[in-house]
């Protein structure tokens, strides 16, 4: 098995934590993103082989910043989990409009510009390898 970088966004928690925690057990390398600094020490303890950055994915204005740095530390990225977001449990009629747009902000609007930075690199990637397979299908 070759090794991978991962970008996992949402990696402090729930499903982002758990594929993190599995991909540095398989020895790949994981480029973690948290909201906070805060986050971003506590997760270094967690997980202390992650490389955590503080990258808020409902400020489209500092994504692609945050995404060039973390690839000039760390090296291109093999595979993006788009992970972060958070929803309300419950009858959604029973909401406060407040309460229910920052979920739509961060799962619906927020990813749509880190899946696109990733796209661009990974469909140059493809083309520009003499294999049949892109890189991190392998």
């Amino acid at each position: 098995m070759s090794r991978k970088t991962f970008f996992i966004t949402g990696s402090n928690s729930g499903f982002g934590l758990a594929i993190a925690s599995a991909a540095l057990q398989a020895g790949h390398t994981v480029i973690g993103t948290v909201r906070s600094q805060a986050s971003r020490q506590a997760l270094a303890k967690t997980l202390p082989g992650l490389r955590p950055v503080v990258c808020d994915v409902t400020e489209f204005d500092r994504i692609d910043d945050v995404v060039r740095q973390a690839e000039d530390e760390h090296g291109p990225v093999d595979v993006l989990i788009n992970n972060a977001g958070y929803g309300h449990e419950g009858v959604l009629e029973g909401r406060r409009s407040k309460r229910c747009g920052g979920s739509s902000t961060s799962t619906s609007s927020a990813p749509s510009p880190l899946p696109r930075h990733f796209c661009l690199g990974f469909a140059h990637d493809a083309a520009a390898s003499s294999s049949t397979s892109p890189r991190w299908a392998a």
